[in-house]
């Protein structure tokens, strides 16, 4: 026969061990469930999620931005907004749309703070060959206007080198926040 010990014992095991099957089932989700709450789906990599992201990109003439619709996976520790513009700065993927960030720009740093994003990159972003008005204001609002589309960016500040600028290439202030241009995106100027 059980002593007293022994029986505390046993109901003790018997309680943890219908609270764990009880907590596994609990815990169990179907297979393919988003747990991220519509921000993306689950990646087979842990820690990797997958969203979808808006960019902007310049038509072959440089007179309208054209969105793009793009699927990307984040990693653990990297934000939505700074996958936005390294994708920025891949460039294109659909045939007609034109590069708007010099491919040897990178990202410094990217912070969100009471709606502003402010963005710092290399110096490889004032590269001369993007230097017109057109080319300019594409780069610019290609930014703006992708990081924008995130719900918490409502105005984004460039930086170059960790400094705010007067200007990219001399034609665009940029010294202060911008707001996206939605009159800049193919289709939306003649709403205006």
């Amino acid at each position: 026969m059980l002593s007293k010990a022994q029986k505390v014992l046993l109901v003790l095991v018997l309680i943890v061990a219908v609270t764990g099957v009880l907590l596994a089932q609990q815990n169990d989700q179907p297979a393919g469930k988003d747990v991220n709450g519509g921000q993306g789906s689950e990646s087979p990599n842990p820690g990797v999620t997958t969203v979808e992201l808006t960019l902007y990109f310049s038509d072959d003439q440089a007179m309208y931005l054209v969105p793009e619709q793009r699927k990307v996976a984040i990693g653990e520790g990297e934000s939505i907004a700074e996958a936005v513009v390294k994708e920025l700065i891949k460039g294109p993927s659909s045939a007609g749309l034109k590069r708007t960030i010099p491919p040897e720009t990178s990202l410094l740093s990217l912070s969100i703070e009471k709606g502003v994003a402010e963005v710092d990159f290399s110096r490889g972003i004032q590269d001369s060959r993007y230097g017109g008005s057109a080319g300019e204001s594409m780069l610019i609002y290609s930014i703006v206007n992708s990081l924008t589309e995130l719900p918490e960016i409502n105005q984004v500040q460039i930086l170059v080198e960790g400094k705010k600028i007067e200007s990219l290439y001399g034609h665009i202030g940029i010294a202060e926040p911008l707001d996206p241009n939605p009159g800049l995106v193919q289709g939306n100027d003649q709403k205006l």
